[in-house]
């Protein structure tokens, strides 16, 4: 019909203005097309309405809207010339800035009593459809290959997501990511989320180097700047959007400005970092808010140009105020910056005093605390909960901590929510509650652990480490009392004997008993120590790495990760990346074995016996 019609063709074009996509169960386009009849109204009428009332609202889905005073566009007698005509009419409605508080409101009744209306609040740009009951929302954008330039470039910020339908952490995300799309295309203008399948867009995938799914990257004019590692959560998402589509260092021209920014909600956690500026054109100002855009995930940055606002003066340009959290009478909240007015200084400045003496260090902001010469102590009291019980403990570390400053090595010291570190507590053997609060040290690739904090044997382990009578902890399955399998079994405990021997070169698969891709694995990796367990100088060995320490130097990311350790070069193992196929693996063994194989030449091949 010619109602049908009319309304599928403003519907396709309102959808590519702002690709509303249904969320509940009716879709645009089974309502347009007519798939869902029980839906389509007799008449359609199309009405430009300014602030109307809740009354007038409900009386139009009630009454016909007799209601509005504005004249009706009657869309049942309308051409299909006079359709393309109001098309680019209502589109403006959401595209003139001088359409403050206007509505949008497209109306099908009569009977069946059904109204459409959108709310378009500018400056916020906040588009809200509902279709008979059920919202639309706003879904992230699909980027394809040939048109990638023009569509990055449509708002001023984009993140995209390279995703693959079958991939499970992409899965995971959608949710949020949609979710995240949906409030940010509500509230910000230059902001959008889009996202592209790396299943049907591949060369696009390859030219952003993308190596896994699901890889956030984002995009400022069309321009890509980093690549997303925050929290993969809608709320993360949305942090890291508000933060890069505003100021990096935000102005601050009045006290009010200045006691709006320190009682904000990430001032809670966060350090405020303010600087002084002369003028707007100040060297300094450009060089602040360059470490501003670099740092703003972690810390809040503004700037004054009247000193008097924070304390700041000519040869006191930068002050730094520490979370509020974690303010405590066993330090200073606030202190002065009197380094060189450079990046790469106040950067390294922020990094060691923007959590204080003993920091509360999160998931989010373990860039400040290195794990080199660390003490973490480990509670089950998070900031959020309960920030008094948090500083208690931060205020006893403080106290007790000072005493031993003058030692060296200088530690790093932090408190942890237990929650938010369980993995570091399971490699350091904590199993119990009762433990908390609990106590280690990392240095040097290695774990030292006191367990339940007490505050005399406190002092002793710090003492022990820095005298160097501590021994690192480590997490180790017991050595096997006899090998079952014709892979040898190493553990933490046995690895230096097993792996490091001089006389053998060794291929060793790390693995993790839950890993479907090991499983797979480990009958071929089997089948293959059979074959060569005649082999005198090489020895293939299985270790599981969720049980047990991986030393240094094998780095494992995933699994499973197999490498090869000549016997005349055990500080330099070669990572394997080739096939996973028990004839592969011989191949590569029989070529890269110090001295040869007795059974196999160097391509693989059995060797002929000598008659």
């Amino acid at each position: 019909s010619s109602l049908q019609n009319a309304f599928y063709y403003l519907a396709r074009h309102a959808s590519e203005a702002y690709r509303p996509i249904a969320a509940g169960r009716y879709s645009v386009a089974s309502f347009v097309d007519g798939r869902d009849n029980r839906f389509l109204p007799s008449r359609g009428k199309v009405a430009f309405v300014k602030r109307p009332t809740k009354q007038q609202v409900w009386m139009i889905g009630q009454c016909g809207g007799r209601f509005l005073q504005e004249p009706w566009i009657d869309l049942v007698r309308l051409q299909r010339a006079e359709w393309v005509d109001l098309v680019p009419e209502l589109m403006n409605v959401f595209h003139r800035e001088d359409q403050v508080g206007w509505r949008l409101a497209v109306y099908c009744f009569i009977g069946k009593q059904i109204s459409l209306w959108a709310n378009i609040m500018r400056p916020h740009l906040f588009t809200y459809f509902l279709l008979f009951g059920l919202s639309l929302a706003h879904e992230p954008r699909e980027f394809t290959a040939d048109q990638f330039d023009t569509q990055v470039k449509q708002k001023e910020y984009t993140l995209v997501m390279f995703y693959a339908p079958w991939c499970g952490h992409c899965k995971r995300l959608k949710p949020d990511y949609e979710a995240a799309a949906k409030v940010l295309h509500a509230s910000k203008e230059n902001v959008q989320l889009a996202r592209v399948d790396c299943t049907t867009q591949e060369s696009l995938c390859t030219k952003f180097g993308v190596g896994g799914y699901p890889t956030l990257k984002f995009f400022k004019n069309g321009d890509l700047v980093s690549d997303y590692s925050g929290s993969r959560d809608k709320d993360g998402l949305i942090r890291f959007m508000n933060q890069r589509s505003q100021p990096a260092s935000k102005s601050i021209l009045s006290p009010d400005k200045l006691k709006e920014l320190l009682d904000s909600e990430a001032a809670l956690n966060q350090p405020v970092v303010i600087t002084y500026a002369k003028s707007e054109t100040d060297a300094w100002l450009k060089t602040f808010t360059d470490l501003a855009g670099e740092m703003l995930d972690d810390v809040i940055f503004g700037h004054v140009f009247d000193p008097s606002l924070a304390d700041l003066s000519d040869s006191n340009r930068v002050r730094l105020l520490r979370p509020k959290n974690l303010h405590t009478k066993m330090e200073e909240s606030a202190v002065s910056y009197d380094g060189d007015l450079s990046a790469s200084e106040l950067k390294n400045w922020i990094m060691k005093h923007g959590f204080g003496f003993v920091g509360y260090r999160s998931r989010e902001n373990t860039k400040f605390f290195p794990q080199d010469n660390l003490l973490v102590l480990y509670n089950n009291i998070s900031i959020a909960q309960h920030p008094k019980g948090v500083n208690y403990y931060r205020n006893r570390l403080i106290k007790l901590a000072k005493t031993l400053e003058d030692t060296p090595p200088k530690l790093t010291y932090a408190y942890s929510y237990s929650a938010d570190f369980s993995h570091e507590l399971a490699d350091l053997g904590h199993e119990s509650a009762e433990e908390f609060p609990f106590v280690a040290i990392f240095s040097a690739g290695k774990k030292y652990k006191l367990g339940k904090y007490e505050p005399g044997a406190f002092v002793e382990f710090v003492t022990k480490f820095k005298s160097g009578a501590l021994t690192p902890y480590l997490k180790s399955e017991p050595i096997p009392t006899k090998q079952d399998g014709p892979a040898i079994k190493a553990v933490a405990l046995n690895f230096d004997e097993v792996v490091n021997n001089p006389q053998k070169d060794v291929f060793i698969m790390f693995h993790a008993p839950w890993c479907g891709h090991c499983k797979q694995l480990m009958p071929k990796f089997e089948s293959l120590a059979t074959t060569l367990k005649n082999e005198p100088t090489l020895s293939l060995v299985v270790y599981d790495a969720t049980a047990n320490d991986v030393p240094s130097p094998f780095t494992v990311t995933g699994f499973p990760t197999l490498y090869f350790v000549p016997k005349n070069a055990k500080n330099n193992p070669k990572s394997y990346e080739g096939n996973r196929e028990e004839e592969d693996l011989l191949k590569y063994l029989a070529k890269e074995s110090t001295d040869g194989l007795v059974g196999y030449d160097r391509q693989g091949m059995p060797k002929r016996e000598e008659l």
